[in-house]
Formats: structure tokens, C-alpha cells, sequence
């Protein structure tokens, strides 16, 4: 996941996943500005160097968009919200 380390690359793949699982609704995107900008307000940015920084965060989100794309488990659209 080093090849997405800036919170904007992370942000911008995110919300491609997430118009092509049909996510695209205001609120879904709202929910991901609110906690990019919650974990850099709490000093958790890309500037922490513990565990758990923005950067986690998205990678975390990443993949598990990522994980309700595959076809072997099928995810209900309710799953996948």
C-alpha cells in the first residue's frame, strides 16, 4: 500500500471504489472527508508515525472496498454500506 502513502491519492482511489460499488451518495463521501479531517484535527495525520494514522485508516478502507468486489463471498448492497 506504499504506492498510495498521500492522503489525497488515498481519498481520490477510495471514492473510485466507491461509485463503482455504488456508493456515490453525498453522505458516504461526507463520512470519509469527516474522518480524514477527525484523524488529522486529533495529530493522527500522515505525520503520526503510530499505527493507527490516516494512513491505516484508508489503507483499511481501501482494502475492504477492495474485498466486496471479489466474486467468490457475494456482499448484499446492504453488506457492502
Amino acid at each position: 500500500m506504499q504506492l498510495f502513502a498521500n492522503t489525497h491519492t488515498m481519498r481520490d482511489n477510495i471514492l473510485n471504489l466507491m461509485i463503482e460499488s455504488g456508493l456515490e451518495d453525498d453522505c458516504y463521501v461526507e463520512m470519509l472527508d469527516y474522518t480524514i479531517d477527525l484523524f488529522e484535527s486529533r495529530g493522527l495525520g500522515t505525520d503520526y508515525y503510530g499505527y493507527h494514522n490516516i494512513n491505516h485508516e484508508l489503507e483499511v478502507t481501501y482494502v475492504s472496498l477492495l474485498s466486496a468486489k471479489q466474486k467468490k463471498i457475494q456482499f448484499t448492497e446492504n453488506d457492502i454500506k
